[in-house]
């Protein structure tokens, strides 16, 4: 019986040395048969022109303007072709084995459509690259629905079915989308504790990341970063992914009137309007969001938890 295809997606903006890392380690994955597509987002550093030179077999994208990271993710996931696709950012790779793995435990069990992989800081544990030795002893799983872009896998017929990554701007919560398409399409999300890829941090996160840094992604949003652009969409995002996912009851309605009550306080404590500015975003996208709604059930939606202020409080 033949493998099934695995397709790898992921986008770079003018890191050449790091995209041409990644695709080497790809390219050192045990699992065949794979298809690499990355997509160049307007990189003026010859990225493009580095990958086709040394990596021939990867079918690489460029585009004539930076459109977005998640846009161009997008981009790449359209273009695959493989039963299963694993995202990786261009800075991100598996384990070896890791994607021989994925597939077993994909292939083993129809109702699991989502893998979310550990993340190991690259610096402090890529000197376990051939012998794993960071891996517990017993193999550990369990359900989560909370995973980064830097290393997950899930099947195909998701994406073609409910749609792809939300591009709703920087910091959106936008891995939860397709998390909660997954639970629409009747399946589960699971995380395995041999399944991870290893991941080089920006520099100013290497001390705080020397040990293990988890599978799962913050989707609060905080706005004590001084970002106004980061706080405006994350702000919206999470009032949009509330207005598209969530089953109209009253843990929704009290989810809204407290997000409407922060906003309100920070303009008035701070004196500024960037989260004001969301709120009305947000709520102007809303005939759109309704046709694309894909209600969860209350059951569903207890499992994605969408903060809204100071880390969800």
């Amino acid at each position: 019986m033949n493998n099934p295809l695995v397709s790898f997606f992921l986008s770079t903006y003018n890191r050449k040395d790091e995209i041409l890392k990644t695709l080497g380690k790809i390219y050192e994955q045990s699992y065949r048969p794979i298809e690499v597509i990355v997509v160049d987002n307007c990189s003026s550093d010859g990225s493009s022109e580095a990958i086709k030179e040394k990596f021939s077999q990867v079918k690489c994208l460029r585009t004539m303007e930076n459109i977005g990271g998640v846009a161009a993710r997008n981009m790449a996931c359209r273009e695959a072709t493989g039963k299963y696709l694993v995202s990786l950012d261009d800075d991100s790779f598996p384990g070896r084995e890791c994607v021989t793995r994925m597939v077993k435990e994909f292939e083993c069990d129809p109702r699991l459509g989502l893998i979310a992989f550990n993340v190991y800081n690259q610096k402090a544990f890529i000197a376990n690259y051939y012998d794993e030795a960071h891996l517990a002893e017993s193999k550990s799983e369990s359900e989560n629905y909370y995973w980064s872009g830097c290393g997950g896998g899930y099947r195909q017929e998701i994406v073609e079915q409910y749609g792809y990554w939300e591009e709703w701007g920087h910091t959106s919560p936008y891995e939860l989308g397709i998390s909660a398409k997954v639970m629409k399409a009747g399946m589960i999300a699971k995380n395995f504790s041999d399944l991870y890829v290893f991941h080089a941090f920006a520099s100013d996160d290497t001390e705080k990341n020397d040990n293990k840094w988890g599978f799962a992604v913050d989707s609060s949003f905080n706005y004590r970063t001084g970002n106004p652009i980061a706080n405006f969409t994350s702000a919206r995002s999470s009032l949009m992914f509330v207005l598209k996912y969530y089953p109209l009851n009253i843990k929704t309605l009290i989810w809204l009137i407290k997000y409407s009550w922060c906003v309100a306080v920070d303009c008035v404590s701070r004196r500024r309007s960037v989260l004001l500015k969301a709120l009305l975003s947000g709520l102007a996208k809303t005939p759109r969001l309704y046709n694309e709604r894909i209600a969860l059930t209350p059951e569903q939606a207890e499992k994605i938890t969408i903060g809204f202020n100071f880390k969800g409080k």
